[in-house]
């Protein structure tokens, strides 16, 4: 059987991404505000519809509130992709407050496409077990936080109720985000951008005999200075500093071989067929 492979697309936008590296967002060019929603969005969409290969699209509410960002990001299901929540910043958030933010964020994504999403995509290290809970009650099928390095397993698992981290017998299934190359190197587009181009075969290689892979892009993976990143944001990653057209030709290369060698899902469609051979969930 052909590995299980999932692209998924975190469509942060620049000011979010600016506040999260502590950058102010007046660094931005007036282009930057929309540039993810707008430029990045059209163009994976291209790519993808090309060789017609879904993927998961994480969005968060903040960027749904732009009229245009909003039309953008609410096309892509009619082009067979998923959209999933990227969830709000939750730390130091009681857990009153901590639910209403994901329910806020949930509720803004069914508006935009007609039903609740699937699934969630939260901040490194954010999940524990009492947001674990609130993820199950507010119905999510799926969770795809778990990033490389947190010494965990990099296969699809259903989370310990005491210990998200670990393998237990949770009801939702965690799809971890982007496949380990080589330990504490997860394969994303900011890996494909800068690695030597030599060495792109031997990283696919590295990833081909896993069962289940993960490809973790973020959304100023396909952007660069002239869309409206600033000269801030451009210098706080080597990737942020090459041109759109060359991450876009790498990742298109690495899309071909992974296509010849995978049967792509969404997340979504993985979650579901995965949740019956992880085992009885709980309760």
């Amino acid at each position: 059987m052909s590995a299980l492979a999932c692209i998924s697309v975190d469509l942060l936008g620049l000011p979010a991404l600016c506040r999260s590296l502590s950058i102010p967002e007046r660094s931005l060019p007036p282009a930057g505000f929309r540039a993810v929603a707008e430029h990045a969005t059209a163009r994976l969409a291209e790519l993808l519809d090309r060789r017609g290969l879904p993927a998961t699209f994480f969005v968060g509410a903040d960027d749904l509130e732009d009229r245009a960002s909003a039309a953008a990001i609410g096309a892509l299901p009619r082009l067979g992709h998923e959209l999933a929540l990227l969830g709000p910043p939750l730390a130091h958030l009681a857990r009153r407050a901590m639910a209403a933010a994901l329910r806020e964020g949930r509720d803004a994504l069914e508006r935009l496409e007609g039903h609740r999403p699937s699934g969630v995509r939260l901040a490194e290290g954010a999940l524990g077990p009492a947001l674990l809970e609130e993820l199950e009650h507010l119905g999510f099928l799926y969770n795809s936080s778990i990033r490389c390095g947190l010494g965990v397993t990099r296969r699809p698992y259903r989370p310990s109720p005491r210990d998200p981290f670990r393998a237990g017998s949770a009801k939702l299934v965690e799809l971890p985000a982007g496949t380990p190359i080589i330990p504490h190197v997860p394969l994303t587009g900011e890996l494909l951008a800068w690695i030597p181009k030599t060495l792109m075969p031997i990283a696919f290689h590295l990833v081909r005999e896993r069962d289940f892979v993960a490809l973790h892009l973020q959304g100023v993976d396909l952007l660069d200075e002239s869309d409206g990143l600033g000269h801030e944001l451009a210098a706080k990653a080597r990737a942020h500093r090459i041109p759109a057209a060359i991450k876009l030709q790498r990742l298109s290369e690495f899309l071909e071989w992974l296509r010849d060698g995978s049967e792509i899902a969404t997340l979504e469609q993985a979650a579901r067929w995965l949740a019956p051979r992880l085992g009885e969930p709980i309760g």
